[in-house]
């Protein structure tokens, strides 16, 4: 037998050899060996065809070897001797253990792999390509990547892609493909060209990761601070206008008392505090929006919010959708966050424009009131037999299937392509319907449109208030009140109401000045108003520096939202009361009393 330092080992065959022979066989493979020895060649007489390990005697290094060897018989049919050699292929066993841990890596890669050849047929697909987009190994091998192609991108984007890799380059980057179901997929791409043993390239090999989820993610990130930015500013807006709205609150009041007797006068100042006290929920509204304000429900027609959402559509909308509207004058008022209500109308009818996307269209919305009857209380059991504010919307777009209207309200359903909408619309019509123990139902039929109706239970409206004429108002004694605010105008009104309560009134509209102002004489003043948000310092230091100097002074804090302040830190700063603009001459004529009661007792 040749082995591997090429000594030959040729002679009879016999048990004491072979029992040497056997000693430089690895001590796990010596049982196998002796077995196969004495059942297959022996036994058999088959020749000698083996892969094992030996045990190199000269340094007991492991090595591989395969075995050839053939029986020599005599005449009476004996084992006479066996002749063979014995190749190492140990670099060959390791070429291959390391051929197939790569594959075995290749094959259960979390990302999917393709290998194609030079021109970019696919030659093999890992399971996980598989997984990804839906093709079998059967399916995609011999196919072009092409059948992943989704239409998303131009041209030059696949020939920029190809330029890089033909030129021997490595191109990384994002796509969007398409799974065989129709499914559109955001994934990562990283594709490698592969040279062969003459330098061409011979393969190309893309490693793919799914990356949608990802992408959603940071678009709805990157949408939450985009959001997070425009409520900022929408506060800062919503604060200024606060003020102004003050100022005309508060002369509409005043005009309304001096006008008392003149009914015309009367009838059009009634009107425009009808109109101040609708842009002061406006105001509201954005505050809530900026989370200046925690969201909070009212008795509120639903009339004003359906009519401002439909205004705020109009503006974006295409010339060939139109939006009709038909608002009952006897639609009830409902228990409801305007916001969310407004936040429904809008992703109601936001859905409905995209369903007429690219086609001539209507969207109509009304509002009425509703009573369900027996029958109709029996097909939806969640409603009772009482009145409902019905508001319903309709359009003409492509309408749904039975299949899909299954799942319109599960979040992040979406039968519009990526990029178009996260699917969290309808859902959140729905949440916010049934947080306000309503019911929602939808009909729709393919190339017919969709109507979607949600009823809210009726609740009576709130009656607008209106102010007392300043006879019936409780009026002050001529106390000394410091008035401190930023904005001249409000200053103006506050002045010019508390005087006519019969208070007598300094002005400041910088914070550190009254301070100053009040050091100077502070037994002089029964009552200080501050504002809450002014540039120097706010309302709140404003009444620690104040009580600092008199620790019993009143305070008053007036802010256009309050759902920061917390009773703790306006304890802590000493503020007696607070008022939340716009005031009333009413509300302030109270709460001036009040603070003042307080004091005396």
């Amino acid at each position: 037998m040749t082995i591997n330092d090429g000594r030959q080992l040729n002679h009879p065959f016999r048990r004491d050899v072979a029992a040497g022979w056997l000693r430089i066989v690895h001590p796990h493979d010596r049982a196998d060996m002796q077995r196969y020895l004495q059942e297959e060649v022996l036994q058999r007489q088959q020749p000698f065809d083996r892969n094992y390990r030996i045990v190199r005697l000269k340094d007991q290094q492991e090595r591989w070897v395969h075995g050839l060897g053939k029986l020599t018989l005599d005449e009476h049919g004996r084992v006479v001797q066996m002749v063979g050699v014995i190749q190492d292929i140990t670099e060959r066993k390791r070429a291959e253990a390391q051929m197939s841990l790569q594959f075995s890596a290749l094959t259960a890669a979390a990302n999917g792999i393709v290998i194609t050849d030079h021109r970019g047929k696919i030659e093999w697909v890992n399971p996980s390509f598989t997984q990804l987009t839906g093709y079998s190994a059967a399916e995609a091998i011999g196919q072009s990547p092409r059948v992943l192609k989704s239409g998303q991108h131009p041209p030059a984007f696949y020939a920029t892609m190809w330029a890089t890799v033909s030129t021997g380059n490595v191109w990384h980057g994002e796509l969007i493909n398409k799974r065989k179901d129709g499914r559109l997929y955001t994934e990562d791409m990283t594709i490698t060209p592969v040279r062969g043993a003459d330098g061409q390239i011979a393969h190309f090999v893309a490693i793919k990761q799914d990356v949608t989820e990802r992408r959603q993610l940071e678009n709805r990130l990157q949408q939450a601070q985009k959001m997070e930015a425009v409520g900022t500013l929408a506060g800062g807006i919503a604060h200024d206008f606060n003020n102004i709205l003050a100022a005309m609150f508060g002369f509409a009041c005043l005009l309304q008392q001096d006008t008392e007797g003149n009914a015309p006068a009367q009838e059009s100042i009634a009107e425009i505090l009808i109109a101040a006290n609708r842009a002061k929920d406006l105001v509201q509204q954005i505050l809530t929006f900026s989370r200046k304000r925690e969201q909070a429900r009212q008795v509120i027609r639903l009339d004003m919010v359906v009519k401002e959402a439909m205004k705020f559509l109009r503006a974006s909308l295409p010339a060939d959708i139109q939006i009709e509207t038909h608002i009952a004058a006897a639609a009830p008022a409902v228990l409801a966050d305007p916001t969310q209500i407004y936040q429904v109308a809008v992703n109601l009818a936001t859905n409905a424009l995209h369903a007429m996307e690219g086609r001539p269209g209507r969207l109509t919305v009304s509002l009425e009131e509703f009573t369900p009857d027996e029958a109709f209380i029996q097909a939806h059991r969640e409603l009772k037999p009482i009145s409902y504010a019905r508001l319903t919307v309709t359009d003409t777009g492509h309408g749904m299937d039975a299949k899909t209207m299954e799942r319109i309200f599960e979040p992040f359903f979406t039968t519009k392509p990526v990029g178009k909408g996260t699917g969290l619309g309808l859902a959140v019509v729905h949440g916010i319907v049934q947080s306000h123990d309503g019911s929602l139902t939808v009909e729709s039929q393919l190339g017919e449109g969709t109507t979607f109706r949600l009823y809210f239970p009726a609740q009576m409206p709130n009656e607008i208030p209106t102010d007392s004429p300043t006879s019936s108002l409780p009026c002050g004694h001529g106390e000394m009140v410091l008035l401190v605010d930023d904005e001249a105008a409000l200053t103006k009104v506050f002045q010019a109401m508390l005087k006519r309560l019969n208070y007598q009134v300094i002005v400041s509209n910088q914070p550190r000045a009254a301070v100053a102002l009040f050091r100077e004489n502070p037994a002089q003043f029964a009552l200080v108003i501050t504002d809450l948000t002014m540039p120097e310092m706010n309302g709140l230091e404003v009444t620690r520096q104040l009580r600092a100097i008199r620790p019993d002074v009143p305070v008053i804090l007036v802010s256009g939202f309050s759902s920061a302040l917390t009773p703790e830190n306006l304890r802590e700063a000493g503020v007696r009361e607070l008022l939340e603009k716009p005031v009333s001459i009413t509300a302030l004529a109270e709460v001036v009393q009040r603070a003042l009661a307080n004091v005396a007792s």
